[in-house]
């Protein structure tokens, strides 16, 4: 079962778990390993979130797994923020991968690349389809640059304004 198929009718906890596994276990795996070797001030990690870790979906293993990244990513800000650390969170949307196709039942083809950023499209505030990976990128080198030094705990969205509604 692919997580397009994710739903309350068929949910299986060992999808479940294993998506938890990935996500969640994994990002504070990582962080705790970031953290043991990122020791002087200035250091700066960056998480992998989700628009699906902004707002409701319909996923119940992705969705909750990024939002529990999320929380995570806040966690380790707090903690080490006083180290002069910054943690933040890069939430992409829809993002023009391999990985994308394959989540929604597919390969690519130009076929399917148009029909899912007509759908995208729609559920957007900008008109651009998906969003395109070297956007993710620059907000990554964004808050690990010198501009980013003052900012921890926050999360950049990618998602050409998927989440402007959202209050999170």
């Amino acid at each position: 079962m692919g997580l397009a198929a994710d739903t309350l009718e068929n949910f299986r906890p060992e999808t479940f778990l294993a998506v938890q596994a990935v996500n969640v276990l994994g990002a504070a795996n990582t962080l705790k390993a970031a953290a043991a070797v990122i020791t002087a001030p200035g250091g700066r990690i960056v998480v992998t979130t989700s628009r699906e870790g902004r707002e409701a979906s319909k996923s119940w293993a992705y969705s909750p797994s990024k939002w529990a990244a999320s929380s995570i990513m806040k966690n380790a800000a707090q903690e080490l923020g006083p180290r002069g650390v910054t943690v933040n969170g890069v939430a992409p949307g829809a993002a023009d991968t391999p990985l994308i196709y394959r989540q929604w039942g597919g390969e690519f083809t130009p076929e399917r690349r148009e029909t899912m950023n007509r759908n995208v499209d729609q559920a957007t505030a900008l008109p651009v389809g998906m969003v395109d990976p070297i956007d993710v990128a620059r907000a990554v080198a964004y808050l690990v640059g010198p501009g980013g030094r003052y900012i921890t705990g926050a999360t950049i969205d990618v998602n050409a304004g998927r989440t402007a509604a959202s209050v999170v």
